[in-house]
């Protein structure tokens, strides 16, 4: 074995995807993790030593230690490490380091859409030279996709704190905001999906989150954004860009068609690509072909447009890269289908902030009455923005709202699901709000109810997805 790397956290998705980078390319991989369900025990099915909870007494021997954002300071494992003098990482610094060995690397960034347009870049990409770390789990593959020549690459522990490039492939990247992680990236092609306040934790207002979004584009070679987010650009690019849209959009109303989105990409050769409610995709004005997505919300065209724009970088064409998405088999707890309850269609959805939540509903309206199920995710979040959720779902339909799920804070950072059902109520009068206390009383409500609805929506990043397995 080259060495050991040991991972705190291991059941988070991005920590997880490290972890299995690491064993590909042959070191030893050991992790903790006070939940370690499915995705740490795939680690230990490679060969990784999994335990639950923290344990000093198997730590000798290791020489890399990776921990989750989620992991306190004052952590078990991390002080006796940090103490004995292991260099020791927070996730996006490890992440920075592993970057530095590929070639090329594609970021994608964004409040909303960034695990889906990673999955579908990473399936464009999967017949070449590519690893991918997303941020969710695709039902292609999971959270790690790797096509890498690994074994012959010679990666060692030197080369890991010491990074420099190895692979001449590229890495696709989800690029995540909180915390500000994504500026330790320098991605050969930056891409800002959107931009919206979803970490008021670390975020004071929308004025911050431009200002890390503009820095995370300043530090990418190439920028793909949608016209929308011009306004982070520097000044002469902005007057560039704003010329040639408005050219690209007298084409497409010359030619009777109304595009969903426009996206540039600022490079020596700048490209625009514009899709239709329908899904035409265009490119500098002339339809290339219809998207034929199994998920075709006009969020996942969206999506979809990003990845084609971004494969084109990696020489991919346009019409290839449509014919391959139509084979795409979409992500995990993304208006995922789970099943029937006395008739009622059931579906879970990792929507958390407002934007997304309404997004998922006036999806899931258009089939019917729908009953909402809502976990809440982290206090301070549900501070920030009780006024926009109490409005989404003021709608039709009953809320069953679960307890907050708090991840990394207390209920002192903020409110409870008891303030949220009754801002509903005081501002919109809606009565039809239940809270619960438990998964239990959940699925009896859910039961209770389900003759009377069409679609049964679970909302939430928290474990509401453990639901699912009690249905």
């Amino acid at each position: 074995m080259k060495g050991r790397i040991h991972f705190i956290g291991v059941q988070g998705v991005g920590v997880n995807a490290l972890a299995k980078f690491s064993l590909d390319a042959g070191f030893e991989v050991s992790g903790s993790d006070a939940r370690p369900f499915e995705l740490a025990r795939s680690l230990e099915a490679r060969g990784a030593d999994i335990w639950q909870g923290s344990d000093i007494s198997r730590l000798e021997g290791v020489d890399i230690a990776v921990y989750s954002s989620a992991v306190k300071r004052d952590d078990a494992e991390l002080k006796y490490l940090l103490k004995r003098g292991v260099p020791c990482f927070e996730r996006h610094e490890f992440l920075h380091k592993v970057s530095k060995l590929f070639e090329k690397v594609y970021a994608i960034s964004g409040t909303h859409g960034k695990t889906t347009t990673t999955a579908m870049l990473a399936h464009i990409l999967k017949e070449r030279r590519v690893v991918a770390f997303i941020g969710g789990e695709s039902v292609e593959f999971s959270n790690y996709l790797s096509r890498a020549d690994m074994k012959n690459a010679s990666l060692t522990l030197e080369n890991l704190l010491f990074p420099k490039k190895i692979f001449d492939g590229a890495l696709v990247v989800e690029a995540c905001e909180y915390k500000r992680s994504f500026l330790d990236l320098e991605p050969t092609v930056g891409v800002a999906l959107n931009a919206e306040c979803d970490h008021p934790d670390c975020y004071f207002d929308i004025d911050e989150v431009y200002a890390a979004f503009k820095q995370f584009l300043y530090l990418s070679k190439t920028k793909i954004l949608p016209n929308s987010l011009t306004h982070l650009l520097e000044k002469d690019d902005r007057e560039r860009i704003e010329k040639y849209l408005n050219a690209q959009l007298a084409k497409y109303l010359e030619a009777g068609i109304n595009c969903k989105d426009i996206v540039i990409a600022l490079s020596d050769a700048l490209a625009s690509y514009g899709v239709s409610e329908d899904g035409d995709v265009l490119k500098d004005g002339e339809l290339i072909g219809r998207l034929k997505l199994s998920d075709s919300s006009a969020y996942n065209l969206k999506n979809a447009l990003f990845a084609i724009a971004v494969a084109e970088k990696e020489e991919v064409d346009s019409f290839e890269s449509i014919s391959s998405l139509s084979c795409f088999s979409g992500v995990k707890r993304r208006f995922e289908s789970a099943g029937e309850i006395g008739g009622a269609k059931v579906y879970f959805d990792f929507a958390h902030h407002p934007t997304e939540i309404a997004s998922v509903l006036l999806r899931a309206r258009k089939l019917g009455r729908v009953l909402t199920v809502f976990q809440p995710h982290t206090f301070s979040r549900l501070k920030a923005y009780m006024d926009d959720f109490a409005y989404v779902l003021s709608g039709e339909g009953a809320v069953i709202l679960m307890p907050v799920y708090g991840a990394r804070e207390t209920s002192d950072a903020g409110e409870t699901s008891l303030s949220l059902r009754n801002a509903i109520f005081d501002k919109y009068r809606k009565t039809d709000v239940y809270l619960t206390r438990s998964d239990e009383e959940t699925l009896s409500f859910v039961k209770m109810f389900a003759n009377d609805y069409d679609v049964i929506l679970f909302v939430g990043a928290g474990d509401i997805y453990d639901l699912k397995k009690k249905l």
